[in-house]
This record gives C-alpha cells, sequence and structure tokens, in this order.
C-alpha cells in the first residue's frame, strides 16, 4: 500500500476533490515483478477484501485505489507525516484502510460512518479478467492460427485431468509439460511452448522443430499458465497426427457449436464467484468448474460426441476456423 504510482502508469498525478494525493493497494497474488514469482490467470485468487459500503459484505478485489479526502480529527497532514496513513485513512467495523492488507471499506455512507470519509474505488476479478481475456484470447488465436499455417493441421487437445496440465509453474521439458495427447478432441489447451515439439517415434522422444517452423510465443503467456484455464476443442479429421505418438482410440470426427461444423474452438472461463455461477477451484479436473453451461460441461469425456452450445458469461467464447 502506497501513492499511486502514477509515473510508471504515464499519466499525470491525480488527487481528490480536496486535493489529495491518491493511495493504492494491491493484492500480493497479482503484484508485478520480481516480488511474486506465482502465475497471474483467472483461476488466480486474491485475499484483499473490500466492502462497496459500511452495509455491505466483504468481497474479494485485486487492488483497490483510494482518495483520502478532508482531514479528519486527530490527523495531521505535514511534510513529515505525508506517507503515514493514519493520518490519511480510517477504520469502522471489521474494515480498516489504514492497513496494507485491509480489509478495505468504501466511506460512502456518512450516517452509517460519520467518522469515515475515504473514497475508495475497487478492481474486482471480473472487472480485470474481462480485459485481460480479450488479448488472451487475440494472442491464443494467432498461435493456433500460426500453428495451421505451418502444419496444415490443428493441435490435438491435452489431457484435462493430467498432472502435467495442472502445474504452478510452466515446464520447460516437453516430458514435463501440458502436451498435446492423442486421441484428445477436448480438453485442455496444451502450453503454447510445447507445441513446437514433434514426436520422434524411433526414438520416442519430443524433437524440438526447426527455428523456421516455430511459432513465436509471449513469454508471459505461457508463465501465467493460460493454457492450463482454457477449454480446446478440435474436429478430429482435423488434427495434427504428425505431432503425436500413435492413438489407442482416435478421437470423434466433427465439431458442432449450436448445431453448426466447426474446425476448433476456445473457451476461456472468466473469474469466478456467485454472480458469473463459476466455481473456485485452481486448476480443477471437472470442466463444470470452468464452463458454467451444463450442455458443455460434458465435453471433456471422451468418445461422447463434440456438440456444444454457445456459452453464457462469463464464458468467452472464440472460434478458431468454422467450416463453410
Amino acid at each position: 500500500m502506497g501513492r499511486l504510482p502514477w509515473r510508471d502508469l504515464g499519466i499525470d498525478e491525480l488527487r481528490d476533490g480536496e486535493g489529495e494525493p491518491l493511495w493504492y493497494a494491491i493484492d500480493g497474488a497479482f503484484r508485478g515483478g520480481s516480488s511474486n514469482s506465482r502465475p497471474i490467470n483467472s483461476d488466480t485468487r486474491p485475499n484483499l477484501l473490500y466492502h462497496r459500503s459500511p452495509a455491505h459484505p466483504a468481497e474479494p478485489i485485486v487492488a483497490v485505489i483510494l482518495a483520502p479526502g478532508a482531514p479528519l480529527p486527530g490527523q495531521r497532514r505535514t511534510a513529515d507525516t505525508r506517507l503515514d496513513r493514519h493520518h490519511y485513512f480510517e477504520s469502522f467495523g471489521p474494515a480498516d484502510n489504514r492497513r496494507p492488507g485491509g480489509p478495505y471499506m468504501n466511506g460512502v455512507d456518512q450516517h452509517q460512518a460519520p467518522a469515515l470519509n475515504d473514497r475508495l474505488l475497487a478492481i474486482t476479478p471480473p472487472i480485470l479478467f474481462d480485459v485481460i481475456e480479450r488479448r488472451v484470447g487475440n494472442e491464443l488465436h494467432q498461435l493456433l492460427q500460426s500453428y495451421r499455417a505451418r502444419h496444415g493441421r490443428w493441435p490435438a487437445a491435452a489431457v484435462p485431468d493430467s498432472p502435467a496440465c495442472r502445474r504452478s509453474t510452466v515446464a520447460t521439458r516437453p516430458e514435463d509439460g501440458c502436451l498435446p495427447a492423442a486421441g484428445r478432441c477436448s480438453g485442455r489447451l496444451p502450453a503454447p511452448n510445447l507445441l513446437n515439439y514433434r514426436y520422434e517415434p524411433s526414438r520416442a522422444v519430443w524433437q524440438l522443430l526447426p527455428s523456421a517452423q516455430r511459432i513465436t510465443v509471449p513469454a508471459w503467456l505461457n508463465v501465467n499458465l493460460w493454457h492450463q484455464v482454457t477449454f480446446y476443442a478440435v474436429d478430429g479429421n482435423l488434427i495434427d497426427g504428425a505431432a503425436l505418438p500413435t492413438a489407442a482410440q482416435p478421437c470423434r470426427a466433427g465439431l458442432q457449436l449450436d448445431g453448426r461444423a466447426h474446425a476448433a474452438l476456445l473457451i476461456l472461463p472468466g473469474a469466478p464467484g456467485e454472480a458469473s455461477g463459476r466455481q473456485v477451484q485452481p486448476y480443477s479436473a471437472q470442466l463444470a468448474d470452468y464452463l458454467i453451461d451444463p450442455a458443455n460441461q460434458s465435453a471433456w469425456t471422451v468418445g461422447l460426441p463434440l456438440d456444444l452450445h454457445s456459452p453464457s458469461r462469463p464464458n468467452r467464447l472464440l472460434l478458431l476456423d468454422p467450416i463453410n
């Protein structure tokens, strides 16, 4: 918790209606840089809590911007107290806006909390991931289109309940990572960096492709394990089998969405929470913890036809290549 880093944001210094500089607090799981080595994706859970008003229960937030307002009795704002939170913020009930870990409370009701004049603006997981998943979806769309352009087909899906696809850190060796799996038309998206490997049956090893055949993968996409929270489905007739060991049982041909044939698609889950209906189970082996529509929740089951329905929010659909 500290002053809003307006220089880092590339903006002018912002102040509230009383001329006071804005402050800022962020949940540790979402902090950037070397202080946080954990991945950040839509399965990341904040511990920071926030009350929209004295009458509202606490909810988890990613970050909060605080406007201190005019000084109250006992607060002294001088050069020597400019970084002392006790001279800018107050506490009420279970909340303490002076404490770096909160819980925080928006002082919008002067009748209920007359000694709390702080004004707060919170960033919740749904607000954050609605924006981030647009960028993630665009990157994944480009990666898979590049893969198809180079190899003529789409990668197979990864096994959703494999420990290799439910890691807490990215794998650097293909044998440890979330690879495309023979006979899988639906599952998690394979790790993008491992799409640059081919299976060599004569040696039973995964071999890195020549540089001219590789797709470029943004480092942040891999490190933050976005593939582990992404549902992926592909028509079994269009899978790049040359990249895989021989399948014991080929997956079913065909992929339908709302009764129309498609080649491949992705569904990003969105942030979990009571409003969305999405459960809170990081890297869950249950598809129902990612896709909220019951009609789509059996789509990881091997052998069933891939007959999906357009997903409801917060799930986000990306069609990769419709078949005309």
